[in-house]
């Protein structure tokens, strides 16, 4: 495997860990939360779609400001776009390194097929995992966590077996 020097973006990755870094850190700081994104969306899930009745009366409803999850969820979809949409404005749009060419008509079910299914493994992972690769490799190392240590291990290996097995033995990628 090479690296591909024409769109290496080293100083937009840095600027981007330093943002995931210290957004992180802030939320710790101000909020005393991981900033784990499948915790965030499972709770806010909760308050939205509660399992069981409230016992607290006084509680209030889930509206857009109140919540931080939500406007936590809001950026975190929200920054990809404005990243493109800034670059745009200033005359040079990023490059990428996505493939141009589309999928061939017949593998698009397919491909669906392999997104949903891998979409679904990734959120049981986490929930068994007890935590999401943001929790665990962004928040819970800095804290030197042993079981986020355990936990991006396992991430890494089957991130590394999976790609094996796509590559190498189907030919996918």
């Amino acid at each position: 495997m090479t690296v591909d020097w024409i769109n290496f973006m080293p100083i937009q990755a840095l600027i981007g860990g330093l943002l995931i870094g210290s957004s992180a850190g802030l939320l710790l700081v101000i909020n005393g939360q991981i900033a784990g994104i499948s915790g965030i969306t499972s709770r806010l899930l909760e308050k939205v779609i509660p399992h069981k009745p409230s016992s607290n009366a006084a509680e209030a409803p889930v509206s857009l400001f109140s919540n931080w999850r939500i406007l936590f969820l809001l950026g975190l979809l929200s920054a990809p776009l404005l990243y493109s949409l800034t670059f745009q404005l200033m005359g040079s749009p990023p490059t990428s390194s996505l493939p141009t060419n589309p999928a061939p008509e017949n593998m698009n079910l397919v491909y669906f097929g392999l997104l949903a299914g891998g979409s679904f493994l990734t959120g049981l992972g986490a929930r068994l995992a007890n935590g999401c690769t943001s929790g665990h490799g962004v928040c819970g190392l800095a804290r030197l966590s042993k079981r986020s240590f355990v936990a991006v291990g396992c991430f890494v290996s089957s991130a590394i077996a999976t790609f094996y097995v796509a590559h190498y033995l189907l030919h996918w990628i």
